[in-house]
């Protein structure tokens, strides 16, 4: 558990707070959204500070973390862990799926090492 799990809102007052239209231009509006701009973020190329994705994201300004209302930080930080979620999944998944590889490839010399002698 980071820090930021602390301060973040839950999901459903984040999408309300991303919905609501004032003067900031949040580039997504939607949980929906805010999931594959992470995720797009994590996939693509590394961002050499979060904030560069993060603030445009949710159109906050890019000294949040510094000068930023106790609102703003707290949707900064669940930007955070919506990424951190999304990467824990990607993470996971990565894992698993290679875990899975490994095991079959083991299985397979396993086999093939006591498979009958066929030796001429």
């Amino acid at each position: 558990m980071s820090g930021f799990d602390k301060l973040a809102l839950p999901d459903e007052a984040l999408e309300a707070w991303l919905a609501v239209k004032v003067n900031r231009r949040p580039l997504v509006r939607t949980m929906s959204a805010l999931d594959g701009f992470a995720t797009a973020a994590l996939t693509g190329p590394p961002f050499p500070d979060p904030q560069y994705w993060i603030c445009p994201a949710v159109g906050l300004p890019y000294d949040v973390l510094t000068n930023g209302t106790d609102l703003e930080i707290a949707v900064f930080a669940s930007v955070a862990v919506v990424h951190n979620r999304i990467n824990e999944t990607f993470f996971n998944v990565i894992a698993q799926v290679a875990r899975e590889r490994l095991g079959m490839g083991l299985a397979r010399r396993h086999n093939f090492l006591v498979a009958p002698d066929s030796r001429i």
